[in-house]
């Protein structure tokens, strides 16, 4: 899809999504559309509707203005907007730096190492695991015996069947999951191996196209996981990404439990199994 289309096509899933309550217009008659009206969004932004419609059209380039104005319309959260200015950005023909996928710095590996026993691990644009410690790796055992170029999560968890079993809230994954890879595309659309997993995963998994249609994005920062260990049981985590400077779409991501919790306690058995069967 053309950067201006795709632009458009943002906007109208955001119309979509943005219900009258969200902007305290009150509903007196049966509504033929999932969210708003074009009229309505455009009386709440300042423009007019024909704008609006020839913009979700992807036939006008908007002003900062009018993003900023339809961007507040529909609350947008922080990754929101800046995919939003991204794209708008790219139809206007700009064009992001593409970065080499690798980890660079070896203190980076060393940080990896110093959490233990934490799960730690790296993971880059396309969702290629780039490193981890031994209790990362230890997390997902089919991704660890897979060699290291196939590491992929996105394509585990959407195209293994087996990936439901380890995460009893499966969805929810695979949608950040599809919500991460519509920002990096967006960020990174000149990187050929993501285009070609995006097509992949577009071909080969139902819920990554339903939720790909949506439109919607997810800057991954914060949040809680559930993995069913098949060794050590259920591990109920939080984690937290942090994006590493000078990488440009590279992500840490540390994991964590309550220290006197259930979990804490498995985190230590499973860090005790994986070093025991690194040191052999």
């Amino acid at each position: 899809m053309e950067a201006q289309a795709e632009l458009g096509a943002f906007l109208r899933a955001r119309r979509d999504d943005t219900q009258p309550g969200d902007v305290a217009i009150a509903v007196q008659d049966e509504r033929r559309v999932p969210g708003l009206r074009r009229e309505e969004v455009a009386a709440l932004a300042g423009i007019s509707a024909d704008y609006l419609r020839r913009l979700e059209q992807g036939r006008v380039l908007p002003s900062d203005a009018v993003l900023d104005a339809l961007a507040g319309v529909f609350r947008l959260s922080p990754a929101g907007r800046a995919h939003l200015e991204l794209l708008a950005g790219r139809a206007r023909g700009r064009q992001p730096d593409l970065p080499v996928e690798r980890v660079g710095r070896p203190s980076l590996l060393r940080i990896l190492d110093a959490v233990a026993p934490a799960p730690a691990v790296i993971l880059g644009r396309c969702c290629d695991v780039l490193a981890w410690n031994a209790t990362g790796a230890a997390l997902d055992q089919v991704v660890a015996a897979r060699p290291p170029r196939e590491r992929n999560v996105a394509r585990r968890i959407l195209l293994d069947p087996s990936a439901r079993e380890l995460y009893p809230e499966w969805e929810s994954l695979a949608h950040e999951v599809a919500d991460v890879l519509r920002l990096n595309a967006a960020r990174y659309a000149e990187d050929p191996r993501l285009m070609a997993l995006v097509e992949e995963l577009l071909e080969g998994s139902k819920t990554f196209r339903a939720r790909w249609e949506e439109n919607d994005v997810h800057e991954k920062t914060f949040g809680r996981k559930l993995v069913a260990h098949p060794e050590v049981g259920l591990l109920e985590l939080e984690y937290e990404a942090f994006m590493l400077p000078a990488t440009t779409g590279q992500q840490l991501i540390l994991y964590s439990a309550e220290p006197s919790s259930a979990t804490a306690a498995r985190l230590r058995q499973l860090a005790s199994l994986a070093t025991s069967r690194r040191a052999a």
